[in-house]
């Protein structure tokens, strides 16, 4: 979709302008969510008539706005623009320099287009958010401060001003391009309301969220999405025998396209939560906890050509039932946490391809963790915890302590009995072929991380993880996993199969299982080529 005026027009329509005076108005400060009426019958008032050409943007600055940036004169601004908006026209918020304080949320009408020409809207006070959009509508070249702070601690934030940037809610065919949000809690926040409600059929392109607080402790709760995608019409299903009640919500925001999407800090660069048919194509991610989360019964994702640096927890996490999900041709660099991964899926997930991405764990700048200590790598691509349909193949995997870890549950030191999956364990049917790994990239202590001994560092491991697993409660053989055609060199052991009870690593030679293959793999300077707990059958002569 293309925007509905030129450039050129924009420009000419907004060096013709006078800032006209708005006289003889009433403006009416509702009490739900503090939104704008305006009413007056001044004759100096500019209006529609006042513009010859109908097919042409009205610029906000003739209705009275004035984008000095100015807090004081926020309810003035909502009553000039909207009174533009109310027009239904399309509008010209008068470029660069422009200003605008908020007093409430903006409300575009069905099929408008919102050019800013790289002005500015801004929260003066706490609102829900500082644009709404309608069916079949346009927003490009606008900035969007929603001017929340943070607490001291800087977790969670403090939602002082604008919760959303923009709020797509039960809308079709909307197009966000070359747009900035900032100190945002969800800088687009595209949702339904109710099953049944649809929001869908949204194009997001060549934006950036910048969420506004660096903090040196963990980002995980400092709740900042730079964009959210997903039904909001029910609570978060928490046992993986309740998914498929829940699946069907996300046919209800559905459709959804973020062409080169750029985010920094934050917590989540990307929340794709309950939804479906969702693309997301090239960008950047930095700093922060989790690059892209995929969640909550998500189906038909793909993640293509990003790029991910320095995150503190996972590039690109898939949980909570997300299915038929392909992660492609991405580079992933530097993941600093022991326990988490470059790309990483567990709780139910499902019928997900992971290939021809590079993943290297080397950081450039950033420290983050908690007070910035020094910490090794985690694992490259880890999946668990009923994961099952899996292929992990042709990726370049750098410096992990564990390339690939394939685990029966995920959280084996912190799951209490309590926990509604704490028996839905188990693995099935995950093919691992054609990948390449190194280790030998951490050997020595450097500014952001620890020092890793390459005995501590595996090529590819499966790992019953705890005791207490009990098939008759819920759980699941390891099953169907078959590692192929691997090249794995400078690590200390290649292959393994092991238990991992609360976190002690160790080899149980009465884990014995034919479930596990590994065949046709190469191994180069590693320790050890194969432990398999004493189950010699499952490791055949590797290639030197």
């Amino acid at each position: 979709m293309q925007t509905k005026f030129s450039r050129r027009s924009i420009l000419v329509a907004g060096l013709g302008a006078s800032a006209g005076a708005v006289c003889g108005l009433r403006w009416q400060l509702a009490d739900n969510d503090r939104s704008l009426s305006v009413t007056g019958t001044d004759p100096t008032r500019p209006n529609a008539e006042l513009v010859s050409d109908s097919t042409e943007p009205i610029n906000v600055l003739d209705f009275g706005a004035i984008g000095d940036g100015d807090e004081q004169r926020s309810v003035a601004n909502n009553a000039a623009i909207q009174a533009a908006l109310d027009t239904g026209r399309d509008i010209f918020l008068g470029g660069t320099g422009q200003s605008f304080a908020l007093a409430a949320p903006l409300r575009l009408s069905t099929g408008q287009t919102l050019f800013g020409g790289n002005a500015t809207l801004f929260a003066a006070k706490r609102m829900s958010c500082l644009l709404l959009g309608a069916d079949n509508t346009t927003i490009e070249s606008t900035n969007f401060d929603c001017r929340n702070s943070a607490p001291a601690s800087g977790v969670p934030i403090e939602a002082t001003g604008a919760v959303y940037g923009v709020q797509l809610k039960n809308v079709i065919d909307c197009v966000i391009r070359n747009c900035t949000f900032t100190r945002y809690k969800r800088g687009i926040s595209i949702t339904s309301s109710a099953r049944g409600k649809v929001c869908k059929n949204h194009l997001i392109e060549d934006c950036i969220a910048i969420a506004g607080f660096s903090w040196p402790g963990h980002r995980s709760g400092n709740q900042q999405h730079g964009a959210y995608v997903g039904s909001e019409a029910r609570a978060e299903a928490r046992s993986i025998s309740d998914y498929a009640e829940f699946e069907r919500d996300a046919a209800d925001v559905r459709d959804i396209r973020f062409l080169n999407w750029r985010a920094i800090e934050g917590q989540y660069g990307l929340a794709l939560h309950r939804c479906s048919n969702v693309s997301v194509l090239g960008g950047v991610f930095r700093k922060m906890s989790r690059a892209i989360s995929i969640q909550h019964q998500s189906r038909g994702i793909l993640v293509t050509d990003a790029r991910i640096e320095n995150t503190d927890s996972a590039g690109i996490h898939m949980a909570q039932g997300a299915h038929k999900i392909t992660v492609k041709g991405n580079t992933v660099l530097g993941t600093m946490a022991n326990d988490n991964a470059a790309i990483q899926g567990y709780y139910g997930i499902r019928d997900v391809v992971v290939e021809d991405n590079i993943l290297n764990s080397r950081f450039e700048e950033w420290k983050g963790g908690i007070h910035n200590e020094k910490r090794a790598p985690g694992a490259g691509i880890r999946f668990g915890q009923q994961a099952e349909e899996i292929r992990i193949q042709n990726n370049e995997i750098s410096g992990y302590r564990w390339a690939i870890q394939l685990k029966t549950t995920i959280y084996e030191s912190v799951i209490r009995p309590s926990d509604p999956n704490y028996w839905n364990t188990g693995i099935r049917n995950i093919r691992v072929e054609n990948n390449s790994i190194t280790g030998g990239q951490f050997l020595e202590s450097n500014r952001s991380r620890r020092s890793l001994e390459k005995i501590d560092t595996f090529g590819v491991v499966v790992a019953i993880s705890g005791e207490w697993e009990d098939i008759e409660k819920g759980g699941w053989n390891v099953s169907g996993i078959d590692v192929k055609s691997n090249t794995v060199s400078d690590v200390g052991t290649a292959f393994a199969i092991s238990q991992v009870p609360m976190r002690s690593w160790k080899m149980n030679p009465k884990l014995r299982t034919r479930s596990v293959v590994f065949q046709d793999n190469q191994v180069e300077r590693a320790i050890e080529k194969c432990i398999t707990a004493g189950a010699s059958h499952l490791c055949p002569q590797h290639r030197k």
